[in-house]
């Protein structure tokens, strides 16, 4: 698959907003009504596969939002809080796509609103508040004039929270409580769910400290995934939904130990985390005619993220010398659908870092980094799609030179790795800045002798992939900045 595009944008906006608003002792209120309205469009010609193609956007937006919060003090500590918003888009677009010379109309009318109380006192030493919000939500699309689906979402949430703080122990937790109900394309659906978190961190000495956090969320997946219709997202990109509402949760856990000492110069921390995202839907792909296809099905998966990483700092000679080293790992497992089956694949990303800083002289100093990073994809289901281990490596070196008012910067930067249809990447910056009071000027020279283009060639059984992008351009700006 080839292809050249050629674009144009142009953006025509206004944006209008008026607030009115009041500062006492005891009350605080403030009201902001925000209008915008744009006439924008885009244009390209795009030759795929040796076919000349024109593409066309022209999305018309128009929104309107206002946000009301009024906060009231009373006497002990005890406060109370009233915030309401609403919110009407209106997002009518045509979309020039491959199928057909007529434009795809799709036009989008969202209506939000959303109030909101609070209450506030502390009682023995915490902190305690209550929430209660109402929120309603919808979604009128029409779609080429003749298909209209509807979307509606109504929830209640009450949402009881408590903070503490005793003895270098901070623990703040909340227990929201949702009652909600959907409605798509005529279909109901009604939900109840909570949603704990609760957070610790406790400073166990004045070097040493510990951070845990646990949350479980509750959501609706994206509804423009699962519309009863089919539309283009791009003029060669289309969505296939099945009208069936999805809702996805997560558990996370993560916790972090964290040690500084600088009457030393020591500092480490470690963080861990491990997430669940429950009853992810599956969705198949198909490319036919140079258009790539989104399709929902009805299957269902659960998938996991573990993610570790440590860091290591020591400062020498009052900080004229401080050295980092660091390292990451992650797995991510997921499930797919591929040739009509659920396919289980994980990804493992691997990271590491090493860097220093080195300032002997008020008048010079020197910074370096080096990364390595390698990600893998292993496909349990189809050996034949998991690959090789991709090592990539990262360098770069700034020197200053600080005489007077003036700074020269130099930075050097080079990429490598172990593909080797990928070519290898150098570039190097110069800039000068002069500072006299009030005024500054500064002289640039980007990548004064680097790479300027990023080739890479891939060879497969029946077609060869060549790519060339364009880098950074070989450029000199000059700048001037004061101050009156």
């Amino acid at each position: 698959m080839t292809e050249e595009t050629h674009a144009n944008l142009y953006r025509r906006e206004m944006d209008v907003e008026l607030q009115y608003k009041e500062n006492k002792d005891s009350l605080y209120v403030n009201n902001v009504l925000k209008t915008s309205i744009n006439w924008n469009e885009s244009f390209a010609n795009t030759i795929l596969n040796g076919t000349n193609t024109r593409q066309a956007v022209e999305p018309r937006k128009r929104h309107l939002r206002d946000e009301f919060s009024v906060i009231k003090k009373f006497r002990n500590n005890k406060s109370m809080d009233v915030n309401a918003s609403f919110d009407y888009l209106y997002l009518p677009g045509k979309l020039l796509t491959l199928s057909d010379s007529v434009p795809q109309s799709l036009n989008v009318n969202t209506l939000s609103s959303l109030i909101s109380t609070r209450f506030r006192h502390r009682v023995w030493g915490m902190y305690i508040s209550y929430d209660a919000q109402m929120k309603y939500h919808r979604d009128d699309i029409e779609h080429n004039d003749h298909d209209k689906v509807s979307y509606q979402q109504a929830e209640l949430k009450l949402t009881p929270r408590m903070s503490m703080e005793k003895n270098g122990l901070r623990l703040s937790c909340s227990l929201p409580v949702y009652v909600s109900s959907y409605r798509l394309a005529g279909a109901k659906e009604h939900q109840a769910f909570v949603s704990p978190y609760v957070s610790l961190d406790y400073q166990c000495s004045g070097y040493l400290s510990l951070l845990f956090n646990y949350s479980h969320q509750k959501s609706c997946y994206g509804v423009g995934n699962c519309l009863p219709l089919a539309y283009y997202r791009s003029y060669a990109t289309r969505i296939e939904g099945n009208g069936k509402l999805c809702f996805i949760s997560y558990d996370n856990v993560d916790g972090k130990l964290e040690y500084s000492n600088p009457n030393i110069g020591l500092f480490f921390n470690a963080r861990g985390s491990y997430t669940l995202i429950n009853d992810v839907p599956l969705f198949g792909y198909r490319y036919e005619n140079n258009i790539y296809s989104i399709v929902a099905t009805p299957q269902k998966a659960n998938n996991r993220q573990v993610l570790a990483s440590a860091e290591l700092s020591k400062a020498f000679g009052y900080g004229k010398l401080t050295m980092t080293i660091g390292a990451d790992a992650m797995r991510h497992d997921y499930k797919a659908w591929i040739s009509e089956q659920v396919a289980d694949g994980y990804v493992d990303n691997y990271s590491a870092k090493f860097q220093v800083a080195f300032i002997p002289t008020p008048l010079f100093s020197l910074e370096g980094k080096s990364t390595f990073h390698e990600s893998k994809y292993t496909n349990k289901t189809f050996r034949s799609l998991s690959s090789s281990p991709l090592r990539s490596f990262k360098h770069n070196l700034t020197m200053n030179f600080m005489p007077g008012n003036f700074l020269f910067a130099w930075t050097h930067e080079l990429y490598h790795s172990n593909d080797h249809s990928v070519s290898h990447t150098y570039f190097s910056d110069l800039k000068c800045t002069y500072t006299h009071k009030r005024y500054e000027i500064s002289f640039m020279a980007n990548n004064i002798f680097g790479s300027k283009k990023y080739k890479r060639n891939v060879v497969y059984s029946s077609t060869i992939q060549y790519t060339v992008n364009s880098l950074r351009p070989r450029e000199f700006m000059l700048e001037v900045s004061f101050s009156l």
